[in-house]
């Protein structure tokens, strides 16, 4: 008869979302941890699948899966959490990591299980660690192998396929030989982008405006492949990569023939090539079996764009300048993001403009829609002088950070951000967390014995202990990190306290609040220091204090500040702005100037 007890979590992982869309690996997996589940008797609670992705390298457990998981088991109930391999919940010594993760969540209720697991017992222990070993010396040397094989396959003057090939070549050949023909169409249109900037002197911006306004299709990547439906246009990073890519740039013979002297391309590949004729080149940035690095300049068919289109589209890039430096300013604080006009939605732009009788220059910010076209005015038009604007988004900002009551409100949002990371008590993840650091080192002793044994040779124990070296390492992080999570837990709870008037220091204060008889030589007296008094004393010396360092801050801290709010300052008219970020949006007016400034 079937333990209604004995409960589980099946668990299954594929490498690609490829895989999972193609219905590979996943159904097999759950096909035959169900049949095991019936098997020994177990309830399956929940079947849980990660498609797709790396280990993060900042917490190797952040999947949905795994979090999913972890989740589950916390809630109580999960007997075993089983996966069909053991490398399955990931690479070692991850699901060492995952093992010790849920018996701490569960209190030591759930375990976790493979079914190519060796059993129970210190020797299936090590024989599981043997196999995680095992499993990833193979994969790092499978990788190394495929590196390798990819520098082979550039050097042979072939084309390493990626997700989509270069805009204006579509692929051809042979599946293990690939390289590039002219795309016409896309070409086409890469020959238009260079003769706008080449011949007609337009600007990135320009460009990019001028073919999302005439409808032309954006070029192909993988996430439109899947969404048809989701065109963002054409950016300016693109237009301006594609520039500097030696893909479009014609090459002579004569400098075909100066990479192979200087090592970038093989002599019988040259051999293969038209020795009259023109190509493009495609670099292949790769590592061989060692590691080292290495440039592959591989040979395609001519892009058909005029050299001279190229080299003056280059030239009239290589010198941009940042609109951010307007009139040599060294910090405009609202550009890049933060100031939006509220007619037409678009980013702000800088101006420095001198007045007509002086030599004083005078900085602004515009909108930008009314400057580069007429067709679709901006119903408001705004212009903003920068000091004046700046000063009063500051002033607000100041305001707000050094408000004891939205110092509150993000504490309380802190603190609990903190209580949902720990999870628990961090004292006992520290004393767990310790113990799996003793273990390890424990099997450090263990492996040494067993190589003085003659059980295993000096380079097998040389790669084991890296292995538990990296483990111990991994095991430290997180008690380095749970260390710092309470400090600053603490911190924000005691910094709560003391703005809500509780806490060590009002202990000492209270007292005072008490009606106290003191004898002087005037006579008998009665004194009392009323508490909410001194709290709200208090909270405006803190005030203060944190309006006088925020007025020390450069315009760089500034910028700082504003990115860790969120902020957005949406200008609707020259004496009003909209501010806005993580806190309620609130207008707010400019100061009139003082004297007059030129139009």
């Amino acid at each position: 008869m079937t333990d209604s007890k004995k409960t589980a979590i099946l668990y299954g992982r594929v490498s690609s979302t490829a895989q999972a869309e193609r219905g590979l690996s996943l159904p097999a997996q759950f096909r035959e941890l169900r049949a095991w589940a019936e098997r020994e008797g177990y309830r399956v609670l929940k079947e849980v699948a990660d498609t797709g992705g790396r280990d993060s390298k900042r917490d190797v457990l952040d999947r949905p899966g795994i979090n999913e998981v972890q989740d589950l088991v916390e809630r109580g109930g999960v007997c075993v959490v089983v996966a069909q391999a053991r490398d399955r919940f990931g690479e070692y010594p991850i699901p060492d990591m995952l093992a010790y993760e849920l018996a701490r969540l569960s209190k030591d209720q759930t375990t976790l299980r493979a079914l190519d697991s060796s059993g129970e017992g210190e020797d299936a222990e090590l024989g599981d660690l043997f196999r995680g070993w095992m499993a990833k010396r193979e994969r790092r040397t499978t990788a190394r192998r495929s590196r390798s094989r990819k520098l082979e396959i550039a050097r042979q003057g072939c084309v390493i396929p990626a997700h989509t090939p270069t805009y204006g070549y579509e692929y051809t050949g042979e599946k293990k030989c690939r390289t590039y023909r002219v795309h016409e169409e896309h070409m086409g249109v890469m020959k238009l982008i260079f003769r706008m900037l080449a011949i007609e002197m337009v600007g990135v911006h320009g460009v990019a405006r001028r073919l999302n306004q005439e409808g032309v299709t954006s070029p192909p990547t993988p996430d439109k492949k899947k969404h048809p439906e989701k065109d963002n246009g054409w950016s300016r990073k693109f237009i301006r990569n594609a520039v500097f890519s030696d893909v479009y740039k014609p090459h002579t013979p004569e400098e075909i023939a100066a990479l192979v002297e200087e090592g970038f391309l093989a002599a019988d590949v040259t051999a293969r090539l038209e020795p009259e004729k023109q190509y493009c080149v495609w670099w292949y940035h790769g590592r061989d079996y060692d590691g080292e690095e290495h440039r592959v300049a591989v040979p395609v068919p001519d892009s058909g764009i005029p050299r001279e289109w190229v080299d003056a589209a280059r030239a009239s890039l290589k010198d941009n300048a940042a609109p951010s430096k307007a009139g040599d300013r060294e910090c405009w604080q609202l550009s890049g993001g933060f100031l939006f006009c509220a007619g037409c939605g678009r980013r702000m732009q800088t101006q420095a403009a001198k007045g007509p009788r002086d030599r004083v220059t005078y900085l602004y910010y515009r909108c930008a829609t009314n400057q580069e076209t007429r067709k679709r005015p901006c119903p408001t038009n705004v212009r903003l002088h920068a000091e004046r604007v700046e000063t009063a988004t500051w002033k607000f900002v100041s305001e707000l950070l050094s408000s004891p009551d939205q110092i509150v409100t993000w504490l309380e949002r802190g603190i609990e951000q903190e209580r949902r990371r720990l999870r628990r008590d961090p004292q006992e993840d520290l004393r767990q967390l310790h113990e799996r650091l003793g273990a390890i080192k424990r099997r450090r002793g263990g492996f040494q014995n067993q190589q003085a044994d003659g059980l295993m040779t000096l380079d097998e124990l040389r790669e084991r202990l890296a292995d538990l070296e990296e483990a111990a390492e991994a095991v430290e992080r997180q008690i380095q990190a749970c260390e710092t999570r309470g400090e600053g837990l603490r911190s924000l709870e005691e910094m709560k306290q003391f703005y809500l008037g509780k806490g060590s220091l009002w202990e000492v204060i209270k007292p005072l609040d008490e009606w106290t008889q003191i004898s002087t030589p005037e006579g008998e007296w009665k004194v009392r220091v009323p508490f909410d008094d001194q709290v709200k004393h208090m909270r405006n010396v803190a005030h203060q204090a944190r309006l006088e360092a925020l007025a020390k801050h450069t315009p760089e801290e500034r910028r700082e500040r504003y990115r860790e709010l969120d902020l957005r300052v949406v200008a609707h008219s020259k004496e009003e702005i909209e501010v806005s970020g993580l806190f309620d949006p609130e207008r707010i007016y400019i100061s009139a100037p003082s004297s007059t400034s030129p139009p």
